[in-house]
């Protein structure tokens, strides 16, 4: 039997409606898979960390060291630099968990200078380290997350949750936090922060090994050293 004009119309608009129903679903089904897979990642970064603070007497990661990487996962500009997530490869193992999709590079960056520390190759012996023993509670310190160059909008000290990047799809291999004044307030030549790149929550790695999704909101970089809600520091 042969449809009306007006019943193809109403098919039509029944079609329009349920795929306007069936887009949003998706859409958050698509972003929910993209998170799960980003906090498996995490997960197995974080591992290979504590593997590696394991095998390395219990020496967390350096941000950075002053020597030549062979085959680094991402160029630098300074092929003498050797940053944190080529030192920790071989442990991590699958190398890919490094990257995020429809991302540049590698977007995790490192706690600095609360935990990653800077070219320490550079000191005048003994070189500095730093031990996991001195970390007070390892299941509420972060080492490592989400970051990126922010745009220096709103101010640091304004709510993290707000902070803007100045791409969303590049990221940035360390993230400031409070106790590196005054580069952490220096949004122009040194905006590197945490970015709640999952719909406002970021991959946050612990130190202990475990990784979970959080707000930048939640790190309490409003609190000083020591305080309990500070998720930034080592003590």
């Amino acid at each position: 039997m042969a449809f009306t004009l007006i019943e193809l119309l109403v098919v039509i608009a029944i079609i329009g409606i349920l795929a306007s129903m069936l887009l949003p679903v998706l859409a958050g089904a698509k972003m929910k898979a993209r998170y799960t897979q980003a906090l498996s990642n995490a997960q197995q970064v974080s591992t290979g960390h504590k593997a590696y603070i394991d095998g390395n007497d219990d020496t967390i990661v350096a941000l950075a060291l002053q020597q030549v990487t062979a085959n680094p996962l991402v160029l630098q500009n300074n092929p003498n630099i050797t940053w944190w997530y080529d030192l920790i490869k071989k442990e991590v193992g699958d190398t890919k968990v490094f990257f995020t999709p429809n991302t540049q590079g590698i977007t995790i960056g490192m706690n600095h200078s609360e935990l990653g520390i800077w070219l320490p190759d550079n000191d005048s012996p003994p070189k500095r380290k730093l031990y996991e023993s001195v970390i007070q509670q390892p299941s509420a310190t972060i080492v490592f997350a989400d970051a990126s160059w922010m745009s220096g909008t709103p101010a640091y000290s304004a709510d993290p949750d707000t902070w803007v990047p100045r791409d969303p799809s590049s990221g940035s291999q360390l993230w400031r936090c409070p106790n590196n004044m005054p580069f952490y307030a220096d949004t122009t030549s040194f905006g590197e922060r945490v970015y709640g790149r999952h719909q406002g929550k970021a991959i946050s790695m612990f130190i202990d090994g475990h990784a979970e999704g959080l707000r930048p909101s939640q790190y309490g970089f409003q609190y000083p050293i020591g305080h309990p809600l500070a998720l930034w520091d080592r003590l």
